[in-house]
Parts: C-alpha cells; sequence; structure tokens
C-alpha cells in the first residue's frame, strides 16, 4: 500500500494507546486512538503538530540535500547487540549467514550480483532476506543501500545459496560501508563462524569505465628510512589504469607498525595523471612530531578526509620504513586550556593568542596556521598563515586574527587545531584540538517562523492561495529585505530538487525578539500534481522554526483530479478478536472536481522502536467510486486470522495504493487492540466512584468494578493513581495506591477499592486513573469511554460543605444548556473536561440563577463545579 511520506526528524516511537511524539509524514500522518482503547500508556505525549512539517538544521537553501534517511539497525562486530526483537512465533528458526564466493566489485550506478550462503537453525524459517549497505553511527548501523527483499524458505539445519543482484544509485558517495544481511523483522544476520559479528566491511569505488583507477607503479622506489626534523621531498610512481585522467590529491601516510590504526603523519600534493600513464609525484614532508621508531608508510588518493590506499599490482599497499631521530625544534603549546577558546562570532574579528613553547635544541622558524573542522573530522576553514619564530628551549606568542563569515560556516560547534605548515599539529601535553563554538553574528538578523505557517493542506493548480506566517528576528540587527517562497519536490524521506520561487515581498523585522507578518498571495501552474514540500527564505537560508522545521507539506492537485479524504473518524469495534469477523466502516468524502474511482485497501500498520512504520496485514482492494463533491462508503467486512497476526495495538488506514485518508483533524492512523480469543479483554464496568472534592491532605478513597470480557483470565497488579496532564499532553504520576494483585476471570468482574494518600499535593485540579501497575497503561471505562477522571483538592477551609438538594442543576443530560439554581446565591460557575481541562469559567456575583450554554462543546461528559456562600458542590453532567 502506499508509503507515507516521512521528516526529516527521527520520528518518535510509540507506546501502544497515546502517540508519544508528534509525527511527521505526508499530510501530517497523526495517530488517533482507539475509541475506547483498553490500553493507554501513562507519561505518553499527544500529538500536537497540525502542519506536515520537515527538520532540518538551519543552513544553505540551495545546498540542502538529503541522502534517505533509513531505519537504523544495530551492528554487533564484538559484542552482542540489543536488537529489535523478532515477531516470529517461538520456536521459529534463526538464519546465519557465510560468503563463500568472494565480495562484488560495488559502483556506482552499476549493476552488481552478490551470492551468499544461509544456514537456518532452531526451526523452520519462511520470510525475507535484504542486502544492507550502511555506516557506523555509534552502535548502530545507518542504512544507504537496501537490495531487493529475497523470499526464503528453509527448514531446520538446511542451508541454501542466494544471490542478490540489483544496480547501486549513480548518487550512492564512494567509500567504505558495512555490508549485513537483514531478516523481515529487521533484525541483522549473524556470521555462520562467528556468533558475535554481523557485518563486514566492504568498499563502493568508482567505475573503472569511466572513472580514473590508480595503482602504484611496480618500479616504485621509496626509501626504507626517513628522518626526523628535516625538509625532504618523497617520490612515489602513480599509474592510472582506468578510463579518465586523475586530477586530484595523492598522499602518503605512517601508520604504527603494531596496531596499523592511527597515522601518526600525513603529507600530500597535487598531482594529474593521464589515464594509461605513470607519473612520479612530489610529496614534500617533515616528519617534525613523529617519534623514532618502525612504521608502515601507505601512499593513496585523498577522498574527502580520507587516504584510500593504493597498491601494486601483486596486491602490495604498504612499505615498512624506520624514522631516525635527529636533532631540532620541538614546539608544544603552552598554558591554554579549554576555558581560554571563546566562541566565534560569525562577520566579527576574532583574535586568539596560543603561547608556543620550543623544548627542543634547535630554533624553530616557520609558518604556523589554525584550521577548524567539523565534528567529523571534515576540514571547514582555515587560517592564512603566520610566521612564527620561537627559539631553542624557548616560548613566543602565535597571535591570529580573522574572520570568520557566514559564507564560510554555519552556526554549530567545531574542533578548533594549530598546525606547523608541512610539520604537523602543535600540541598542548593533554590533546591535539580545542573545541570551539562558533555563533551568529550578534549585531545581524536571526530569522525563525514563530510558529508553522497557515496554507491549505491541498492546493489546486493554477488557483491562488495564501501562505501566511509570523517571522520572529531574536538577531542583533534588524531584517530589512526580501523573503521568497520555494516548492520543493518530496518523496518518502527527502527533499529532492527545487522546482518553484515566488517573487520577493519586501520585510522588515525588528532586532531582538521584534515581529512580523508575512503573508503572500501564490500561484503555482505549469506543475503536476503531487506532494511537494514549500519554505521561506531570505535568499540565503531556509527560514525554520525555533525547533529546527523547515518544509511544510501542500499536495497539488488540478481541478479536475479527486480529493479525497475521511468526513468522520471510521467506525469500528475498539478490541478486535482475531479469527472472528468485524466490519470496518469508512465515510469517505471527494471535495474535487472529478470523480474519484480506484481500489481502496484496509491496512494494519506497526511502529518499531526506531518509529518505522510497517505495513503487518491488508484487505483485498475494493473499487469504490465517489463523484465529484460528493460522498461515499466504504465497508471492510471480515477477520483477520490468528496465524497472520499477534496481539497488540496495530492502527488501521484507509486508501489507495498511492496514499491514505485523513479525517477532519488531519488523523490518518486509527488504533485498535488485537487480541487472540483466549486473552482478557479488560476495562472499568463503570466510572469509578470517589469524593471529590476532598480536603488537602486527605485520603482518596477509589472503589471500582473490574471487568474482563475475554476469553482467558487477567492476573496483575492494579493500582489508583493521581496524576497531573502537563502542557505537552503527558500524564505525570504525582502519587498511587499500593498495587494490589488481581485476578479478574474470563467474562468475569472485580470489586476493586484502593486509598491513595494525598499528602504532600497542593490545592489544584488533578487526575485519578485506574492502570496496570506492572505496565503503566491505564483502563478505561465502558460508561464514558474515559481512562482519567478529574479530582479536585481544595483548601481545607474551602469545603463547609454544600447539601446537593440545595442546588438545582437540570437538564441533565443536557443539549444546548444547563440552569443552576440555588436560593441563597451563586457566586462561580466553572465546567471541567473529563480530563481536567477547564472549559468554561463564568462568574455569577450572587444571583440565585444563571444558565450556562455550552452548545459548541462536543457531547460527553463534564464535571459542573457551582461556588456557592455555603460551598462547593461537584456534579457530573452529560452533554448530548
Amino acid at each position: 500500500m502506499r508509503k507515507t511520506l516521512l521528516s526529516l526528524c527521527a520520528i518518535v516511537a510509540m507506546s501502544a494507546g497515546l502517540l508519544a511524539g508528534p509525527m511527521q509524514p505526508a499530510r501530517q500522518m497523526k495517530v488517533e486512538q482507539a475509541h475506547k482503547a483498553e490500553a493507554v500508556a501513562l507519561q505518553v505525549q499527544k500529538p500536537q503538530v497540525d502542519k506536515q512539517q520537515m527538520k532540518v538544521a538551519k543552513q544553505e537553501a540551495t545546498t540542502l540535500r538529503h541522502m534517505p534517511e533509513l531505519k537504523q539497525m544495530k551492528v554487533a562486530t564484538v559484542a552482542q547487540p540489543q536488537l529489535k526483537a523478532t515477531t516470529r512465533a517461538e520456536g521459529a528458526g534463526t538464519l546465519t549467514w557465510a560468503l563463500n564466493y568472494g565480495v562484488p566489485d560495488f559502483h556506482p550506478g552499476v549493476a552488481y550480483s552478490l551470492d551468499i550462503d544461509l544456514y537456518c537453525a532452531g526451526g523452520d524459517y519462511s520470510g525475507d532476506v535484504t542486502m544492507v549497505l550502511g555506516v557506523a553511527s555509534g552502535t548502530s548501523l545507518v542504512p544507504y543501500y537496501l537490495s531487493d527483499s529475497i523470499p526464503v524458505t528453509m527448514t531446520d539445519g538446511a542451508n541454501q545459496k542466494v544471490t542478490f543482484t540489483g544496480t547501486l544509485p549513480a548518487e550512492l558517495p564512494t567509500q567504505q560501508y558495512l555490508l549485513c544481511i537483514v531478516n523481515d523483522a529487521n533484525s541483522l544476520l549473524y556470521f555462520q563462524d562467528n556468533a558475535e559479528a554481523n557485518v563486514m566491511r566492504v568498499s563502493v569505488t568508482p567505475d573503472p569505465a569511466t572513472s580514473s583507477v590508480l595503482g602504484l607503479a611496480d618500479d616504485i622506489s621509496l626509501p626504507t628510512e626517513m628522518n626526523q626534523n628535516e625538509d625532504a621531498t618523497l617520490t612515489v610512481k602513480v599509474s592510472n589504469t582506468g578510463g579518465a585522467d586523475f586530477n586530484g590529491v595523492i598522499a602518503f601516510g605512517l601508520l604504527e607498525s603494531t596496531s596499523a590504526q592511527y597515522y601518526t603523519y600525513t603529507a600530500q600534493a597535487q598531482a594529474s595523471i593521464p589515464t594509461g600513464q605513470s607519473v612520479e609525484v612530489q610529496i614534500p614532508y617533515n616528519l617534525y612530531n613523529t617519534e623514532p621508531g618502525t612504521y608502515m608508510l601507505i601512499i593513496g588518493e585523498v577522498v574527502g578526509n580520507s587516504l584510500s590506499p593504493l597498491a601494486k599490482s601483486d596486491g602490495t599497499n604498504y612499505f615498512n620504513v624506520t624514522v631516525k631521530e635527529k636533532a631540532g625544534a620541538e614546539l608544544y603549546l603552552g598554558d591554554i586550556t579549554q576555558e581560554d577558546i571563546p566562541d566565534i562570532e560569525l562577520n566579527q574579528p576574532y583574535t586568539i593568542t596560543f603561547p608556543v613553547k620550543n623544548v627542543g635544541t634547535v630554533a624553530f622558524e616557520g609558518e604556523m596556521y589554525v584550521r577548524i573542522s567539523d565534528l567529523y573530522g571534515q576540514y571547514a576553514y582555515e587560517t592564512a598563515p603566520k610566521i612564527v619564530s620561537v627559539a631553542a628551549n624557548g616560548s613566543a606568542d602565535a597571535t591570529f586574527t580573522f574572520t570568520v563569515t557566514d559564507e564560510d560556516l554555519p552556526v554549530g560547534d567545531y574542533y578548533f587545531i594549530v598546525l606547523m605548515w608541512g610539520g604537523g599539529y602543535v600540541t598542548t601535553e593533554e590533546g591535539d584540538y580545542f573545541m570551539v563554538s562558533v555563533v551568529a553574528d550578534p549585531t545581524a538578523a536571526d530569522l525563525y517562523l514563530t510558529d508553522a505557517p497557515d496554507i491549505p493542506d491541498v492546493v489546486t493548480i493554477g488557483e491562488d492561495f495564501t501562505y501566511a506566517a509570523e517571522i520572529t528576528n531574536i538577531g542583533g540587527g534588524a531584517f530589512n529585505g526580501d523573503l521568497f517562497l520555494e516548492l520543493y519536490e518530496a518523496n518518502a524521506s527527502s527533499v529532492g530538487a527545487k522546482v518553484w520561487t515566488s517573487a520577493g515581498q519586501a520585510t522588515s523585522v525588528a532586532a531582538n525578539g521584534g515581529t512580523a507578518d508575512f503573508s503572500l498571495v501564490c500561484n503555482l501552474t505549469d506543475l503536476a500534481s503531487g506532494v511537494y514540500a514549500i519554505a521561506l527564505t531570505d535568499g540565503k537560508n531556509i527560514v525554520t522554526t525555533t525547533d529546527g522545521y523547515a518544509y511544510f507539506v501542500i499536495e497539488l492537485v488540478s481541478a479536475t483530479d479527486p480529493i479525497m479524504s475521511l468526513v468522520e473518524s471510521p467506525s469500528f469495534p475498539q478490541t478486535i478478536i482475531l479469527g472472528q469477523e468485524f466490519t470496518f466502516t469508512a465515510q469517505l468524502q471527494n471535495t474535487g472536481g472529478g470523480e474519484f474511482k480506484d481500489n481502496v485497501i484496509l491496512e494494519l500498520n506497526e511502529q518499531d522502536v526506531l518509529g518505522s512504520w510497517t505495513s503487518v496485514w491488508q484487505s483485498e482492494p475494493q473499487e469504490v467510486t465517489v463523484a465529484a463533491n460528493s460522498t461515499g462508503t466504504y465497508t471492510f467486512t471480515g477477520t483477520i486470522a490468528e496465524a497472520d497476526l499477534e496481539s497488540g495495538v496495530y492502527y488501521f488506514s484507509v486508501g489507495t495504493a498511492e496514499v491514505s485518508f485523513g479525517n477532519p483533524d488531519g488523523y490518518n492512523l486509527f488504533g485498535a487492540q488485537f487480541i487472540s480469543p483466549t486473552d482478557p479483554i479488560t476495562s472499568l464496568a463503570a466510572d469509578p466512584t470517589f469524593a471529590s472534592p476532598i480536603k488537602v491532605g486527605e485520603d482518596l478513597t477509589v472503589t471500582v468494578q473490574l471487568k474482563n470480557a475475554g476469553g482467558g483470565d487477567y492476573t496483575g497488579n492494579v493500582a489508583a493513581y493521581i496524576m497531573q496532564e502537563s502542557t505537552d499532553g503527558r500524564y505525570g504520576i504525582l502519587t498511587n495506591s499500593t498495587p494490589q494483585a488481581v485476578t479478574v476471570p474470563a467474562n468475569g468482574t472485580y470489586n476493586f477499592t484502593a486509598t491513595v494518600s494525598t499528602a504532600g499535593l497542593a490545592p489544584g485540579n488533578y487526575l485519578v486513573g485506574i492502570a496496570d501497575a506492572d505496565e503503566l497503561r491505564l483502563w478505561n471505562s465502558d460508561a464514558s469511554g474515559e481512562g482519567t477522571f478529574a479530582l479536585e483538592i481544595q483548601e481545607a477551609s474551602a469545603l463547609r460543605g454544600v447539601e446537593s438538594a440545595a442546588v438545582a442543576i437540570y437538564p441533565n443530560p443536557a443539549v444546548d444548556f444547563v440552569m443552576v439554581n440555588n436560593g441563597t446565591g451563586i457566586d462561580q460557575v466553572r465546567l471541567y473536561s473529563f480530563t481536567g481541562a477547564l472549559v468554561l469559567d463564568e462568574a455569577v456575583n450572587g444571583a440565585a440563577s444563571h444558565r450556562l450554554d455550552f452548545d459548541r462543546l462536543p457531547a460527553g461528559a463534564y464535571l459542573l463545579s457551582v461556588d456557592t456562600p455555603e460551598g462547593t458542590l461537584t456534579k457530573r453532567i452529560m452533554k448530548e
């Protein structure tokens, strides 16, 4: 079925029930709770974002391109990883693999074929396997390329040869990768002969037919000894057998001969080597800071920030060399620490002085400079060299003054290194680099979107639409210039090419927190229907929200395209028993100018711990026709077998193979609990009973009947909780009763009573919930559908007692209003939702009668609090 558009930021994983963070797929993939979700996790967050957003760092608009952000998987090269648990049934087979046929040559844009042997143990296996090329990020693997999946069916103890074929993307970077094989549970397979390793290192190299292919000439002559502290030149002979001339950098490095892991010295030179020829390359060097000893000399091509070794025709790619000691200067940085490195302000002169000590027996006079590298070690900026003179056994200051512009570096953290020209690092006794932060120009404007812009989700090609947003300037200088809108192609994981730029809109925003409204009427023509990303730019930088969201998704349709959505959330059982028939009904609406006639599919999805959505079940396609500007109905009636799905919470989506349909609130995923016929189905038979309001410090006694409508017994620990809901939608547990061991028999009930201490809680509004204490999952009520219930705690003096008979509240249930009467007068009337949120608050000022209108509120249960001269009365009312 359709693949929804993912954001550029990581999607936050969900617990069963409530969403644990805002999600960002196409047309704001939101997740709606099942209507009476049996399992609702505490300490989780509800979705808050109204527009689908893509998050990126604030950077150059014209250079912003992204590799696909695929799922990350754990890498184990030595130790066993903690992998995502497979969803296979107990006893299913485990695969391992071996590479018995050699590693193919991997080239971007060139076909490959990789043969591996699979081994099955511990049971039969039936599923897919996929080849992955990725790079390591800590203990995780970030995939760059996935092959087509191959279905595999194997019996316990069998082995099978599998061949992966395909063509690598032409834009895939040439570098080293980790090669691994994953099963259909996204778990990496371990090697047959090494149960602690699951990846191997391979290289993707340029296509030799269209690129240069370098090697060392067989008659190359290299020294066996090199001297410290001596200006010298290494002559290397490099051949090019590829189909293109080479113009780049050739370098040599010295590696520790014991570990062969770290370069202790590198030097490089520019070289041009025509195809089919061998050329001698002269590389000047001075082994200034290299300790005497034996090293491995490696000659290679500089690729990015790496040295790609070259070999002779017999495969030799390293040569032993001895570095001999020679008297000379020996430089170190003196008394300077990390705290002495100030931030670099963009576009502002920056001066820093390094005390340099020479502990050698020879004076030093030469060039020194400062290099700034990113946190991956990539060169980012260098100062001009400066002549520094330091006497033998003496010291001198080296002062550098330079200006880093926003053209040079973006804001961020970097490594700060001092080097000698051709002579290596000038280090402290504790390390060879400092950290430095590059910060915004304090005198420049720094624009952000105050909030997500106001734009339509769907735009008709050729018709006007408005992009409106508030701009905030947190910089120290005013902004006076043009702002532009840009439209980009967008796919399932990234932003593509720019396809449209608006005319500039003159905008002025005052410095230091000033705001301004930006509004532009746009008309997009000559573009195809589809999903695009729109961004605001000052002509140079993308203007993001303060939390980094830069792109906002819109869908373009023609005037004759159908525009499909849901009239309301679909109707289906909240709990579905596997193997038993259920019905899913969705009211569809077509607000477009053309007829919709397509196959509609019902799909179940689950989200893994990395936030990626996976389809786990699909219905057979059903052709549905909805006329332009009309409505229609999609209905599925059927079963999902236990063999096809494990028990758990999954999310329905309904739509075509390309896109899912959302409800008026933008939700297009709808949760339901799936259980086996022998699983318990737990709920509260009715809303819990407890006193509210209560005095500060008074214990709260909660009574409720637990209900199990399933075919198996429920056994677990249950407790009553007092909570508060934070502004970000999370439930914070404040206190709870002692958990009780509870058994609720199949198709039975259990009378539950618990006492919760409120000691330490201040007066205010709280929430009460009944939850499984082991999994912190709320039980919802069959009566109201709620999982949390309002509690008010008041100062002791505020509760003088009110006889409910003295205050008349009617009608109840109500439709548009309720009347409140009290002969001695009414001071204040407040209406709370059952989540504890204050909905209405009206002062009455002593009148004996008051009408409270709530015709615009949704139907449901509310708490009405009435302040009178005698005290406060709180009563539950229902709005139909």
